[in-house]
């Protein structure tokens, strides 16, 4: 009786292994839905984006501006490497301090409009209740804290210039120095494969290969989120809650180091929330 009952809690080491392989190609394939699904956006929106940063309105505007343009292009990088190059070019003026300031209201929407991509990895839970209201009070985090920040930030910047003239302060400090690149080590195992399927699809022409990119995205997305629910579930899902909660979330102090972490190790904050949701 009891070789029957440890035989059906602990299922053979072959079928474990392969599990555990297929977590890992299915957590592969979802984040590759992810970078799909942030091409198809880029690839719709990034024109009118462009167009829409080009308007140099003003603070409240420029606010909303970075919302849309993110939301559109579903990259914050992509946005904010936008303000950056018109700073640079002095598309909103000359002067260091006023460009600065006019930049951070852009800068501020594009982290609002990028916690988009959480609530659409939320929806992949829909059909089931009890885990939709959990992964989408998860998900709904990232865009309460950047929304509470801007409330706080936003005023603050308007009446005391304060983060432009912090951030201006620190450039003339920086000035001289050597920059670095990081590339992401997500992006350098997906972005071949993303740009493979965008490629192919750009030889039909059926349908718009960025809707069809999108389409084929999210139905990828869906897919990945049930079935590596139900292998990690199968596999030892008590054992990695216990994990989490003694190791990665165990103080708040903890859980912000490992987002901080994993955030500047993949260089984008879509993919750890997203991560975080399932």
């Amino acid at each position: 009786m009891d070789s029957k009952t440890a035989s059906t809690s602990n299922p053979p080491h072959g079928e474990t292994i392969l599990k555990t392989i297929a977590v890992f190609a299915i957590l592969y394939l979802f984040l590759v839905s992810i970078g799909m699904i942030g091409s198809a956006f880029k690839g719709m929106g990034k024109g009118f984006a462009e167009q829409l940063i080009q308007s140099n309105a003003g603070p409240l505007i420029g606010l909303f501006i970075g919302i849309l343009a993110t939301s559109l292009i579903q990259s914050s990088s992509t946005t904010t490497s936008l303000v950056v190059g018109m700073v640079a070019a002095g598309t909103f003026g000359e002067d260091l301090h006023i460009a600065v300031a006019a930049a951070v209201p852009y800068i501020m929407g594009a982290n609002i409009g990028t916690s988009i991509t959480n609530l659409i990895v939320s929806l992949g839970y829909i059909v089931n209740k009890n885990e939709f209201r959990r992964a989408f009070s998860a998900s709904i985090v990232h865009d309460f804290f950047n929304v509470m920040s801007v409330l706080i930030l936003f005023p603050m910047e308007i009446a005391f210039g304060l983060i432009s003239k912090s951030a201006s302060w620190l450039a003339e400090i920086l000035v001289g120095t050597e920059s670095f690149s990081f590339n992401s080590p997500i992006k350098l195992i997906t972005d071949p494969v993303v740009a493979w399927v965008k490629e192919l699809f750009k030889q039909q022409e059926i349908i718009n290969y960025n809707w069809l990119l999108l389409i084929v995205a999210l139905l990828l997305l869906f897919f990945s989120l049930r079935y590596l629910t139900k292998l990690i579930r199968s596999l030892v899902m008590y054992r990695l809650e216990a994990f989490f909660d003694s190791h990665i979330f165990k103080t708040a102090g903890r859980a912000m180091f490992f987002g901080v972490f994993i955030t500047i190790l993949v260089q984008s904050s879509s993919i750890t929330t997203s991560l975080v949701v399932p």
